[in-house]
């Protein structure tokens, strides 16, 4: 079969970033034109914001109406990267980029797909520091294969399914993720509130902390080991198995670095990641952490399960602790952290929870496996798609 020919997107596609209206002018916002932010691209269609201006906003800003089928692409902030499809009319801000194929010679969802696959290019040629940004100007002059229009719509068909299978199953374990908070909640309540007045204490009281690093990269004997190293990115589930990274025992023998043990409840405390979410899991294995985390042991008297929990059922109270570090990365100010309350019900009250939680990680593990299956199989047809095997 004849490859297709590889144009660039500024060929065949218009491209466009948005504005702010000024806050400091109420009579901008609350209108009905929907406004877009980079935090609200979350791989999907847009169907509604979170936000929404005035015609008069509209028009006395760099904001502009964009339509419906367009794609867009966070080109800094937070989330960086993350892309999602218009299903409205609407406004973006500035860190937005909209992109709109010539539908006579390219299928949206085709080039979305495409860019997709391009991300990990675009934030290898991202500049700056704390927040990268991805230029429109890098986007427009990324080339993507261009078969005939049919057979776009038809790859773009085979993918949507496959992305479609991964989203599930990703809603799937967030839908476990949250059955055992409700769980946790309905036994004991709002660890803040409290409204069951349990017993508390502070989390510095019931928890021993420590920190991680990062070995040496110009020591090769330290890296490829068999021990997980553990960061931000590896912190997208509830129980850590396993790392992207691992180190040796020489590392361990010769840095600073310790190892944590399992049962360890790991939590993020520097990283953009902080802007939206604060990671926590346990580690079901030894394991060592680099610089942004940090390991909480608890006290006999807190089952590890029950405090991991104790702590996502306030994962909002948590977030409220993130600050920004002067070169603009977010951090939690650990000592209010180290505040933070901690319910301390009885052994068996405990217990009851564990034997309910243990049962609802057991199915997730398996529905984590099945994600992790559609995940591959989704990367797999895309990297298929756009080198002509599909």
């Amino acid at each position: 079969m004849r490859a297709a020919p590889e144009l660039a997107i500024e060929d065949f596609c218009e491209t466009g970033s948005g504005g702010t209206p000024d806050r400091s002018k109420p009579k901008y916002y609350g209108g009905s034109i929907p406004w877009v932010k980079s935090g609200e691209l979350r791989e999907g269609t847009i169907r509604d914001t979170e936000e929404k201006i005035t015609e008069l906003g509209l028009r006395e800003s760099s904001a502009k109406l964009v339509a419906r089928g367009s794609i867009l692409l966070a080109m800094y902030g937070a989330t960086v990267g993350r892309m999602a499809f218009l299903g409205i009319d609407a406004a973006t801000n500035q860190a937005v980029c909209n992109i709109r194929p010539d539908p006579k010679v390219a299928d949206a969802r085709y080039v979305f797909h495409g860019l997709q696959s391009k991300v990990s290019h675009f934030l290898s040629r991202a500049v700056g520091g704390a927040q990268p940004n991805i230029s429109q100007g890098l986007i427009r002059q990324t080339k993507l294969a261009l078969p005939p229009l049919d057979e776009q719509k038809r790859i773009a068909a085979i993918l949507d399914k496959a992305d479609a299978l991964r989203h599930k199953r990703k809603r799937a374990v967030e839908l476990l993720d949250g059955l055992t908070q409700s769980i946790f909640l309905e036994m004991f309540g709002d660890p803040v509130v409290n409204p069951k007045g349990l017993s508390t204490k502070l989390l510095i009281d019931v928890a021993e902390f420590s920190s991680g690093g990062t070995p040496s990269k110009e020591i090769p004997s330290y890296w490829g080991g068999d021990i997980p190293w553990v960061s931000p990115k590896d912190m997208k589930v509830t129980e850590i198995f396993d790392a992207e990274d691992h180190i040796t025992e020489s590392a361990l023998s010769n840095t600073s670095l310790k190892a944590v043990c399992p049962v360890a409840v790991l939590l993020v405390v520097r990283g953009m990641i902080l802007a939206h979410t604060a990671p926590i899991a346990i580690a079901r294995r030894r394991v060592t952490i680099n610089q942004d985390m940090k390991a909480l042991r608890f006290s006999s008297e807190l089952d590890p399960l029950f405090g991991l929990w104790c702590l996502k059922a306030q994962h909002s109270h948590i977030l409220t602790k993130v600050d920004t570090a002067a070169h603009g990365t977010k951090r939690l100010d650990m000592s209010r952290v180290e505040q933070l309350p901690i319910l301390v019900p009885n052994t068996k009250e405990q217990q009851r929870f564990v034997a309910a939680a243990q049962n609802v990680l057991e199915n997730r593990r398996d529905m984590e496996s099945s994600r992790v299956g559609a995940e591959a199989l989704f990367s797999s047809l895309q990297s298929c798609a756009f080198s002509g095997q599909l």
